[in-house]
């Protein structure tokens, strides 16, 4: 897809699902705004915390001790070249209220006897997930959204283009029901633990 850079009027091109897009020949970040349609712009955001340098820095101990690692990689070229990047996901929520029915049972041993009490328990359940989240966007492998989890739900903020700004970013391409039933067996099996325990 080419869109005008309204910086220099070059011609940019960007994937199926870029968000933000990066002039070729200015170098200015520019935000798709026809990309972010109601519907596909996320409602919320977890800005970032650390900054470009302080990434730059961090890489660079790192490769010191890459000896293998091609030159390139290891070039002040290269490590400017970095962007962060804003990756969606799918939040799910949960509210599990009503009556539970439970089995239970305790085993004692009496000399070459072992007795064992059955009881029913019951009680009314009153649970609340907030948050599980699941990858948004086909650009990624899940193994790389996973490891960027778990998110502090104090650092989540209402969504803004602005945000985007000197950034790559993504919409999402991932319908909504997607992992639905995946986060709803991950919720109840953390409800069956919490009652079990």
């Amino acid at each position: 897809n080419r869109f005008i850079c309204p910086q220099c009027g070059g011609e940019m091109i960007s994937g199926d699902n870029d968000a933000t897009a990066f002039c070729s020949y200015c170098g200015s970040a520019n935000i798709l705004s026809t990309r972010i349609s109601k519907e596909k712009a996320p409602s919320h955001i977890i800005p970032f915390k650390i900054t470009k340098e302080y990434c730059k820095k961090a890489y660079a101990r790192k490769m010191r001790k890459a000896f293998f690692a091609p030159k390139e990689f290891k070039s002040p070229e290269f490590i400017d070249g970095f962007r962060g990047i804003y990756m969606p996901y799918h939040s799910y929520c949960f509210n599990q209220k009503g009556p539970v029915n439970l089995t239970g049972k305790t085993s004692k041993r009496k000399g070459d006897y072992i007795y064992t009490d059955h009881y029913d328990l019951t009680g009314d359940l009153d649970a609340y997930y907030r948050g599980f989240y699941y990858d948004a966007s086909t650009s990624f492998y899940d193994s790389i959204s996973e490891s960027v989890a778990p998110f502090n739900a104090e650092d989540i903020v209402p969504f803004t283009p602005s945000f985007l700004s000197g950034f790559y970013a993504d919409v999402e391409d991932v319908k909504r029901g997607t992992y639905l039933d995946e986060a709803t067996k991950r919720a109840n099996n953390n409800t069956y633990d919490a009652l079990c325990k």
